[in-house]
């Protein structure tokens, strides 16, 4: 008999070593333009951006190329080797560019780093030619009951393909246990089968965004990933669009308590004293009580 309780225990423990609040430190940052700073403190709000719609392409493929190699490198039964490798290709198959299928549709991310004073955050992040901008610190712990009514993920992205590895084996051994019973149990395969797949779902989704390429690991990123009915969000006018560098890009805007913003950092390329006072007028004006900083780099706009 299938024991679902003990497969859920081993996937939640599994979840909790990438999704736990041990995993964060006290304050995260967030890099944005004047715009973004204008607009997150006006109306003390973040905006996620849909999954599928981030500026690395690799989003949303990474985590199907590294159920892959994995399969790959593993000695399993041939048979359940090929199943896996079956849903895993549908489910891609519905990530490519044209497709009118999008399981990702309803995840939608923000994004964070450890670092509050990075010379590549700065020139990326701040989005504009002179790399002038500023880095908002949140307390995490109050970040997160911004969205205790939301159906809400926060942790630090997983760079190291060698941990990514590690946890997606766990979890094929997991589904692993599912399968036979799918093989050997006709009473119980259908269910065990509607099982199977929604557990890689969850998994390919849930997981599958904090995990991302080494070569991204300078950004040392935090995201807060917040999953949504799509078909309900469309009904309540929740999905906007805004545009970026020629694409209408999906987005959704969350409230966040005022409390939660604890710092703001001008970036090394602004003149000091003109940004604390903008800051400083800005914070007072829509009643918030943070430290101001200039980024300690050696920096000058040229």
């Amino acid at each position: 008999m299938l024991n679902f309780e003990k497969i859920k225990q081993d996937f939640d423990n599994l979840l909790l070593r990438i999704i736990s609040p041990d995993n964060l430190p006290k304050t995260i940052f967030h890099y944005t333009s004047a715009d973004g700073l204008s607009g997150i403190l006006s109306n003390a709000q973040l905006w996620f951006t849909r999954w599928d719609s981030l500026n690395d392409t690799s989003e949303h493929r990474y985590i199907h190329s590294l159920i892959k190699t994995c399969l790959d490198e593993l000695n399993l039964d041939d048979s359940y080797t090929k199943y896996l490798h079956a849903l895993n290709e549908t489910f891609l198959s519905f990530k490519q560019d044209n497709a009118n299928i999008q399981i990702d549709k309803n995840i939608y991310l923000a994004s964070f780093s450890s670092n509050g004073d990075s010379v590549p955050m700065w020139t990326y992040y701040t989005k504009s030619a002179q790399n002038n901008g500023y880095c908002i610190g949140f307390d995490s712990n109050f970040l997160r009951e911004s969205f205790n009514e939301t159906n809400f993920s926060i942790a630090p992205v997983i760079y190291s393909e060698n941990i990514q590895k590690e946890i997606i084996i766990n979890f094929i051994k997991i589904l692993y246990s599912i399968f036979e019973h799918i093989q050997n149990e006709a009473e119980h395969a259908n269910y065990a089968r509607a099982c199977f797949q929604d557990y890689f779902e969850y998994f390919s989704t849930k997981i599958g965004c904090f995990f991302k390429l080494p070569e991204f690991q300078h950004e040392q990123e935090i995201r807060i990933q917040i999953r949504i009915d799509s078909k309900q969000a469309i009904e309540k006018n929740e999905i906007k669009i805004r545009t970026s560098n020629g694409l209408l890009i999906p987005y959704i805007s969350i409230p966040i308590k005022k409390e939660s913003i604890t710092e703001i950092t001008s970036s090394p390329t602004l003149e000091a004293s003109a940004a604390y006072n903008g800051i400083r007028t800005a914070a007072t004006l829509y009643g918030y009580s943070v430290d101001i900083k200039h980024s300690k780099l050696p920096l000058r706009n040229i």
